[in-house]
């Protein structure tokens, strides 16, 4: 399994007034991904000398641009600071994938003793990523010699979908059972992802004009 991801970043920025300022930033993201895997048992009879036998690989191979907008508003009163953003759904912007699926079945007495094989392998197929739709809220207040800072986010969840989209067709090459497996279904690579809120608490207490101690 290998994951990297990339992001470029352009923002600009400016005040509103004497404590007040708005930003915006936008995200070019670029991830590749790659998975395989292989699985292969096999058990012999033996009373009547057969072989069953079943194995299979998964191989998926894509990569993803996306873009992602974020926009936020700081406020300084001195003392008091305080800043809030909101991240965008990100929007795909091109991307492209490998899939491919094997699986073979000699014998198998769950099957009455026939052989199915399944091959399929697909090339540029189209694909996408999502980012969630994020909240973010963060302040800081500083007293004589302490300073307290609280922050929360909110991460909106991700409905399941399809990250790389196999299309329709049937990868059964051979069986006596007339069995059919649809690529869409068997191969699409799928993703989803959970909500979740994060959220931190941070204390600066300053001993002297050299020493801090940050919790």
């Amino acid at each position: 399994r290998n994951l990297s991801e990339y992001w470029g970043v352009l923002s600009y920025s400016m005040p509103l007034d004497a404590h007040w300022s708005l930003g915006a930033t936008g995200f070019v993201a670029y991830r590749s991904q790659s998975f395989s895997f292989s699985n292969s048992k096999q058990v012999v009879n033996d009373d009547t000398l057969t072989t069953a036998r079943v194995g299979g690989t998964v191989a998926t191979d894509w990569y993803n641009v996306r873009g992602i907008l974020k926009f936020g508003a700081a406020g300084d009163y001195d003392a008091l600071k305080l800043g809030l953003t909101l991240t965008a759904p990100s929007f795909n912007l091109f991307g492209s994938g490998t899939v491919s699926s094997t699986l073979d079945q000699l014998n198998d007495p769950e099957l009455f003793g026939v052989s199915v094989i399944v091959d399929g392998r697909q090339e540029g197929r189209d694909t996408r990523y999502k980012s969630p739709l994020s909240i973010a809220l963060g302040g800081e207040y500083a007293f004589t010699d302490t300073v307290l800072s609280a922050t929360v986010e909110w991460f909106d969840r991700v409905r399941a979908y399809k990250a790389v989209g196999a299309k329709p067709g049937n990868l059964v090459v051979g069986s006596a059972l007339g069995l059919t497996l649809d690529a869409a279904d068997f191969m699409s690579v799928r993703d989803a992802q959970k909500g979740i809120v994060n959220w931190a608490l941070a204390v600066d207490q300053r001993l002297n004009d050299k020493y801090h101690v940050l919790a």
